[in-house]
């Protein structure tokens, strides 16, 4: 059974139609992107955060008030015992091939976005 992340996990309630073209390509690249390594991965990602506003954002993190998530650059994958974070440790090369970065182990879940961060390391701390 094939299963795909959807444009409404990452949307989490807003709506297309006032969602900024430019956080359209980025949620379009988004998915795109984990949809390739969620088929290699071959079982469901469950999404516990995608596309956020500022204000979400602040609440959620308040200290990385540039989050990725704010323009559809970024996803949360539920991971809570840590299988999915190995899952993208150990397949590193698809990750470069396909352009995705990852945060290093933070709590139960894994974050992914589509743009380098200010260290251009693959793997990074928040």
């Amino acid at each position: 059974m094939e299963y795909k992340v959807t444009l409404e996990e990452v949307l989490r309630g807003k709506l297309w139609d006032v969602v900024k073209p430019e956080i359209r390509i980025n949620i379009k690249m988004l998915l795109f992107r984990i949809n390739y390594m969620r088929h290699i991965y071959a079982s469901p990602f469950v999404i516990t955060s995608g596309l956020r506003n500022a204000e979400e954002q602040k609440k959620i993190n308040p200290k990385s008030p540039n989050s990725k998530h704010i323009l559809g650059a970024a996803i949360d994958i539920s991971d809570p015992d840590g299988d999915i974070h190995y899952f993208f440790r150990s397949n590193e090369d698809l990750m470069i091939s396909v352009g995705l970065w990852a945060e290093t182990r933070q709590g139960n879940w894994q974050h992914l976005q589509i743009y380098p961060p200010a260290s251009g390391n693959r793997w990074f701390d928040p």
